[in-house]
This record gives structure tokens, C-alpha cells and sequence, in this order.
């Protein structure tokens, strides 16, 4: 009797389909520890900084998404919050041994109706005509059209780390910004800030117009003007031009601030209490780089920075100019060696000085790598001490090892050898990546 078979494709028809494994809901981030050592003149200071990085979500997947970042500061030694210590910086105001603070803390919905995407919760705005940080809500629309018209709107209360109170305090701001013509996107900013310190109030608004231009595949230019109060404020320009055939890159960028700031909003001025008017002055460079083959490389610049009326040049506002030129060689023989020579001419603060520099870098493996350079500055300022050191010459040596696919090492020393005093400076860092 003939055996009867079912077709394949009718088994197969028949049996069960095995259920789609559940999406994990991603979070990844980061925890960085580091240990701080400087020393000057008998003045030491030891800090100890914790810093957590949490990402909630995939935004090309996910409805929700978030984000967290963290830092926690302790001072091992204790001796930084008399006022006393050359290193008694932002970390010591309160007379706190451990000083947390809250950087990032939001959660963003994608995709709802119009609006490309809704963050609440404390977060930061890099492309506002200044910095803003703040605790509150920001939106945009999705890109609508063929000149992809786009708007945006933030407000809340303003972050003041180093203020008691927040009380009176506001920040609100709102854009829009297009591509009205081919290769160039424009952008118009609005932004009021609001702020009731211990020293006055003060109520400011800002605007600015950026604007990006293509020309073709190598020319680039963007630039802004920004207004505050109704007068001009400053402008910036730059013009990139990259020829990718000949490996030849050349930069120019011009910077001008238009009226002396004096008490504004800490947004616009957050350093005038220390430091009080910055008066106009201007700042160009220009930065060429050649591949001339696949291991050398030389780069040539200019730096220069003018204050308008030279009556107005004090500490951190000052008149300088810098010529330089770099070379660099890339895995020299079989032991991977990096070897970088840096030759400049610095004129400034009556000083006409002709100095050099060097970076040499040596590669073990792909995982662990050393270096040891030195360079010079006519000026160098520490914003966190709000201190400016003159005619500083730094020497450092540093090791970065990649010891697994989420961990990094990172130990830097480095010495600066000022006309008066020499500072000592050791990091300790590892960072963990999940």
C-alpha cells in the first residue's frame, strides 16, 4: 500500500512560529573615576571625582528616551576651604568636604504630533546665543517643507551652582531656523534671561542670526551676529576650504566683541564679579594643514588677539599674536612612534619670544600608548581658579592603557615653569564604559 506524504510546504504551514524575543529596553553609560594632586610653593591640594553618565533609551526606537550625568567632588586633604591655598577654587565656596552636583537629568518623547521632540528635566543648550543650563522644558518642531522650517522654545529656571537661591531667577528663549536656498541653512535666536542675585537684578535679552553656507564639496563658511539689549554685541565668521585629493586643509575665523560687557545676567557675563568689564577686542586665526604623505604631516598658524583701545589691556584681556608651524611623523620605524615639533614666535606683554614644542607618543600594541612633550604660553589661564600665569613653559608625561573594551587608565603629569613658581599637577583617571 502506497505511503501518502504531506508536501513540506504544508508541514511547515502547520507548525508553530516561535514568538519575537522581547527588546531589552537599552541603557548605557559611563562611571569615571579621578584622583587630583597640585602642589606650588607649599600649597597642595588632593581631590577625589566620581562622574556618572546614564543613557535611557534608543531615539530611533524608543517613544522615551533620558538622560542622567552625575559628578560627586571630595576633598581628601581638607586644607583648600580657609580661602587661604592658591588652589581654593569653585569646589571649596561652601566649606564642603564632599560637593555633589546634578549636570543632566531629563527625559525626552519623540514623535509627538507636530513636534520632532519634548525634553523635560534639568538639561543644557550648546546652540543658544550663550550657554544655557537650566531646569525646565525645550521643544521643536519637526523639519517642515523643502526649506525644512524648523521651531524651537525652552524656558524654565536658570542653573546657579554657586548661588543660595534660585528665587526670581528665569530663562526663556525661542528659534527658527530653514535651508531657504541650496547648501545654506539660516538660523534666528531669541533669549531673556532673568536673575535676582546678592549683587542687583538684572533683566537681558539676546538676539543672534547664524548662517552655514556650502559652496560645492570643499568651501564651507558660517558665521552670527548677535545683539544684546538693542546694540550690537560681537560677530563671528569663519571659512573652511578642504581638498580631500591633495589631503590641504585651510581655516580662517575672525572674532569680534563690539561693547564693553559690565553687570549682565551670569549667563552672558558669569565672571564679571571676579573679573568685572571685558572690554571689546578682536581675534583672528588662520590654520593651514598638508598631507604630504601618508606619515608626514606640517601645519602652519597665526593667532592673533587685539584689544581695541589699548588704555583697556589688563589681566585676562590682553594683546597677543603667535606664529607657528608643526610637524608631525607618524610611526616612525617598527615601534610605533608618533613624533610631533612645534616651532613659534609668541609677541605680547612687550615680549617679542621665539620658543618650540614636541610630542612624542610611543604605541604598545593597540591598547596601551605613552607620551611625553612639552609646550609654551605667553599667557595661560585657569578659569576654575580664575587665575592667569605668564611666560608658562609645561612639560607632561602621559599614559593611556586600554585595558579592556570598556575600561581606560589614564595617569598625566605635567610641571609648568612660571617666571616665579612651578606647579605640579598629577591626575589619576579610569573610566568604565557600559
Amino acid at each position: 500500500m502506497p505511503v501518502s506524504e504531506e508536501p513540506v510546504q504544508d508541514q511547515a504551514a502547520e507548525a508553530p512560529i516561535a514568538p519575537a524575543p522581547a527588546r531589552i529596553y537599552p541603557i548605557h553609560g559611563s562611571l569615571s573615576s579621578s584622583y587630583r594632586a597640585r602642589t606650588v610653593s607649599g600649597d597642595h591640594d588632593h581631590d577625589l571625582t566620581e562622574t556618572l553618565s546614564l543613557d535611557f533609551g534608543d531615539p530611533a526606537k524608543d517613544a522615551w528616551t533620558g538622560h542622567v550625568m552625575t559628578r560627586l567632588n571630595g576633598d581628601l586633604d581638607g586644607g583648600q576651604n580657609d580661602g587661604r591655598s592658591r588652589f581654593h577654587d569653585l569646589n571649596d565656596i561652601d566649606g564642603e568636604t564632599l560637593v555633589p552636583r546634578l549636570y543632566d537629568a531629563w527625559v525626552e518623547a519623540h514623535e509627538i504630533g507636530p513636534l520632532e521632540s519634548l525634553r523635560l528635566g534639568r538639561q543644557t543648550m550648546w546652540d543658544t546665543p550663550v550657554f544655557a543650563w537650566f531646569d525646565g522644558a525645550s521643544a521643536r518642531t519637526a523639519p517642515v517643507g523643502p526649506r525644512a522650517l524648523q521651531l524651537g522654545i525652552y524656558g524654565g529656571v536658570p542653573v546657579h551652582p554657586y548661588e543660595s537661591s534660585s528665587s526670581g531667577d528665569s530663562i526663556a528663549g525661542a528659534y527658527v531656523q530653514a535651508q531657504p536656498w541650496k547648501g545654506g541653512r539660516g538660523r534666528l535666536d531669541w533669549m531673556h534671561l532673568e536673575d535676582r542675585g546678592d549683587l542687583g537684578s538684572h533683566s537681558n535679552d539676546l538676539w543672534r542670526a547664524s548662517v552655514w553656507q556650502a559652496f560645492g564639496k570643499q568651501l564651507r563658511a558660517d558665521g552670527w551676529f548677535t545683539g544684546l539689549e538693542g546694540e550690537e554685541r560681537d560677530w563671528f565668521a569663519r571659512v573652511s576650504w578642504v581638498n580631500e585629493k591633495s589631503d590641504f586643509t585651510i581655516t580662517a575665523s575672525w572674532f569680534e566683541l563690539l561693547t564693553t560687557q559690565r553687570d549682565l545676567a551670569p549667563e552672558i557675563d558669569p565672571f564679571f564679579t571676579t573679573l568685572f568689564e571685558l572690554f571689546p577686542y578682536r581675534q583672528a586665526r588662520l590654520l593651514a594643514s598638508k598631507d604630504f604623505t601618508e606619515w608626514v604631516n606640517v601645519q602652519v598658524g597665526i593667532d592673533t588677539r587685539e584689544v581695541d583701545d589699548s588704555n583697556d589691556v589688563g589681566r585676562f584681556n590682553r594683546d597677543s599674536d603667535r606664529e607657528f608651524a608643526t610637524l608631525t611623523l607618524s610611526d616612525l620605524t617598527a615601534a610605533h612612534v608618533d613624533l610631533s615639533l612645534t616651532g613659534e614666535k609668541w609677541n605680547g606683554d612687550g615680549s617679542d619670544i621665539q620658543t618650540w614644542g614636541f610630542d612624542v607618543t610611543r604605541r604598545f600594541g593597540h591598547d596601551f600608548r605613552a607620551s611625553i612633550g612639552s609646550y609654551y604660553a605667553l599667557f595661560k589661564v585657569d578659569s576654575f581658579l580664575v587665575d592667569e600665569r605668564d611666560h608658562v613653559r609645561t612639560g607632561y608625561l602621559r599614559f593611556r592603557w586600554h585595558r579592556t573594551t570598556n575600561t581606560t587608565w589614564d595617569l598625566r603629569y605635567e610641571v609648568e615653569d612660571t617666571d616665579d613658581e612651578t606647579f605640579h599637577f598629577l591626575r589619576v583617571g579610569m573610566t568604565w564604559a557600559f
